[in-house]
């Protein structure tokens, strides 16, 4: 069996290529162009490693920012939840879930998107459940932002657009 993962290799091959062509290129540059690899992987995750790639950083170094971003995320939806009737008395059971899903720790410690999107759709929820309880547009403003940021990560968030935007648009009305 061959587990060898392409996304890993293309992600940091697609970083190297913004900070050294400035073209968003998954593939070796050297090689004929495929220009399927244009497109391949989407802007968000490689121009996050290419602050790394320019700060000459090892991987261990993404792979604790990484870590630090899935905490974050982590603590994020507890202190949101919090604003919404959650008891403290409930952190057992919370981190008892936590530490059954073992993808929130495997996805941290590798070269992969997920982190950074599960951070952004974080967000999305953090700003619409703000939105929800106090009623501040600003907060409508910032879901929107992470909401873009989260389709240049990850190409399936386009889909979330749409209903998105009919919200927007029921919010506008009412």
């Amino acid at each position: 069996f061959n587990f060898k993962l392409t996304d890993p290799y293309q992600y940091l091959t697609e970083a190297k290529n913004i900070v050294e062509h400035g073209v968003f290129y998954c593939g070796n540059l050297s090689q004929p162009i495929n220009f399927d690899l244009y497109t391949l992987r989407p802007p968000g995750y490689p121009l996050f490693l290419s602050v790394f790639y320019l700060l000459k950083a090892p991987l261990y170094v993404i792979i604790f920012f990484q870590n630090i971003i899935s905490i974050a995320s982590i603590l994020l939806v507890r202190k949101t939840i919090l604003l919404f009737n959650y008891k403290k008395k409930y952190d057992t059971l919370f981190i008892c879930l936590l530490l059954l899903t073992p993808s929130q720790f495997i996805y941290a410690n590798t070269i992969f998107s997920e982190v950074i999107i599960q951070f952004f759709i974080v967000l999305m929820f953090r700003y619409i459940m703000l939105f929800s309880k106090f009623k501040n547009k600003k907060y409508l403003l910032w879901y929107s932002i992470a909401l873009v940021l989260a389709a240049f990560t990850k190409p399936v968030m386009y889909l979330f657009v749409v209903p998105s935007l009919l919200y927007m648009f029921y919010v506008s009305y009412k």
